[in-house]
């Protein structure tokens, strides 16, 4: 399948066989990636230059053999998109019913396109996985995301402690680990037999350091609740 065009443009991009570029969804170039899009030639989606020919059919490696511009832009690249074998039913659903490689002009092509290691080419080939399989890379997108607020969640609401000493046994054993709840109203929902972390009051915190324990700033208390105000 062979199709050509000319670029509108003066500049001119030079391909060489082999090379995997990434068509661009630009302003601007509507009738253009509306041309290449008939030719299943889309934004966002890596294609390898299998072959390419000048306007005789001779095989040619990079067009940069080429001297003449207007034969530039008449060299045809045999396209085919990285992975195509897997994709071949998205390219049905496209309504493809030739094989690959299609040939596109190099003219048609040549300002619309990017290589893959190019940062232009971010963008569109985002866009274009979320268009092919929207659900897909949604599911993806939201478990890649899901540390960041199970991360605030534990850091606000959650909290992992050590039992550093023996004085709570033999409910704690030294070593412990404690997974405690941090939510609103603590003091409210407090009752007898409840086991609590709390910061020790400047008395408490001189007893325990007089003894020879060392206490930090983060450092907390873990008793069980035998008394509650107005007892």
């Amino acid at each position: 399948k062979a199709a050509t065009a000319s670029s509108s443009s003066s500049s001119f991009r030079e391909f060489r066989v082999g090379e995997v570029i990434v068509p661009k969804d630009m302003r601007g170039m509507e009738t253009q990636i509306n041309y290449l899009e008939q030719q299943f030639i889309y934004p966002g989606i890596d294609y390898r230059i299998m072959t390419m020919t000048d306007g005789e059919g001779n095989e040619i490696f990079s067009t940069e053999s080429l001297s003449d511009p207007r034969q530039k832009k008449q060299a045809l690249l045999a396209l085919r998109p990285c992975g195509w074998k897997l994709q071949t039913q998205l390219w049905k659903n496209y309504g493809m019913n030739t094989d690959w490689p299609v040939q596109i002009s190099a003219g048609a092509i040549s300002d619309v396109v990017t290589t893959r290691f190019n940062t232009d080419s971010a963008i569109p080939r985002i866009v274009s996985a979320f268009r092919r399989d929207w659900k897909t890379y949604t599911l993806a997108l939201a478990v890649a995301l899901t540390p960041i607020p199970a991360s605030l969640l534990a850091r606000n609401f959650v909290s992992f402690y050590v039992i550093p000493s023996a004085s709570m046994e033999p409910t704690l054993l030294k070593g412990d680990v404690l997974l405690v709840e941090k939510f609103p109203r603590v003091y409210e929902r407090t009752t007898y037999g409840d086991v609590v972390l709390f910061k020790p009051p400047p008395t408490l915190r001189d007893i325990v350091t007089s003894n020879g324990s060392q206490l930090s700033s983060t450092s907390l208390f873990v008793k069980r609740v035998v008394g509650l105000p107005g007892d």
